[in-house]
């Protein structure tokens, strides 16, 4: 979606996206899953990645489309849990106080890690007669050294914005935030990235051209929040609505901008046009898809469909 003129979201984020386009959708599982006869969904617990072993611990909660809902405890320490359901369209969701637990000694000990649930949750998937579909879900783990994403099905390198942003003016409960300083980091896995063009008619390239980005598979987390009031916006807008695009204008100018939208809460973050961009892309050309660095942008932050925060990033970096 071409954005020209106005300004979508970026973000980062430590995400997987998967082989699989639709990261936290139901997955057909391979033939050896199927089995005549049994409808169902598989959950898995149990995931290898990075030289490591890592298991997840909670309890889901299945609604069928009647309204008819069921708890399923994942805390068994198996590998998996498989939960038989009526053919039709089911709702899985996962609750609040599920943990993450790494092993690196081939499963004999475990220590809790922090981490992010990065894809759709509540997510619908669909069961059909006389098969097994497995459920994808989308963690990402955070280390003090780098991130880590972690799919329980599929497994892709994250990315992920770090900025610092200084705001101008708050309103409401945001008014303390006026003067001050938070550093935020958008952890994400792309989902589809296009390329463009638009004309701006500057001899002798004539055309700005552009890349943009989406991600439904995302996460917000504040570094340095000294008010504390916005680990709430962070928490709705994970799973939330990604957008970005990196410009190669025709005057030889770059720019970044982008937006982070939530789904159902109406929160949001724009990222306006930056004043500077470091990337690669010559005049002429589209930026490549490689990592880099931005300063300048203005942004808002919105609740409720109303503007609560203004400022401007002093610094963007965007790690790939």
């Amino acid at each position: 979606m071409r954005l020209h003129g106005s300004y979508k979201l970026a973000s980062v984020m430590v995400a997987l996206l998967g082989v699989s386009h639709l990261a936290g959708c139901a997955q057909s599982a391979d033939g050896a899953g199927d089995t005549a006869g049994e409808t169902a969904v598989t959950i898995p617990l149990t995931q290898s990645a990075a030289n490591a072993l890592y298991h997840l611990t909670a309890t889901f909660e299945i609604t069928s489309a009647d309204g008819t809902v069921q708890t399923v405890d994942g805390g068994s320490g198996d590998s998996a849990v498989t939960v038989n359901l009526t053919a039709g369209t089911h709702s899985v969701r996962v609750d609040d106080g599920w943990t993450l637990e790494r092993s690196t000694d081939g499963g004999a000990t475990f220590a809790q890690v922090p981490a992010f649930l990065g894809s759709a949750n509540p997510v619908d998937v669909v069961v059909v007669p006389g098969h097994t579909v497995t459920l994808g879900l989308e963690f990402v783990v955070r280390e003090t050294t780098g991130d880590l994403a972690i799919s329980f099905g599929v497994i892709d390198p994250p990315r992920e914005f770090v900025a610092t942003v200084a705001f101008t003016s708050g309103s409401g409960a945001f008014a303390a935030y006026q003067g001050s300083t938070v550093d935020l980091v958008i952890y994400f896995a792309v989902d589809n990235q296009s390329l463009g063009n638009v004309y701006e008619g500057y001899y002798p390239y004539y055309y700005a051209y552009y890349r943009s980005y989406t991600s439904s598979v995302n996460a917000v987390e504040f570094l340095r929040d000294p008010q504390g009031q916005l680990a709430g916006l962070g928490h709705d807008l994970t799973n939330g609505a990604l957008s970005y695009e990196i410009e190669v204008h025709a005057d030889g100018s770059r720019q970044f901008f982008g937006s982070y939208t939530s789904s159902p809460a109406g929160r949001g973050i724009v990222f306006g046009g930056s004043t500077s961009a470091t990337f690669v892309g010559s005049p002429g050309s589209y930026p490549d898809d490689v990592p880099f660095a931005s300063a300048g942008s203005t942004v808002q932050f919105s609740q409720g469909g109303s503007v609560v925060l203004s400022g401007q990033v002093t610094n963007l970096t965007a790690y790939y």
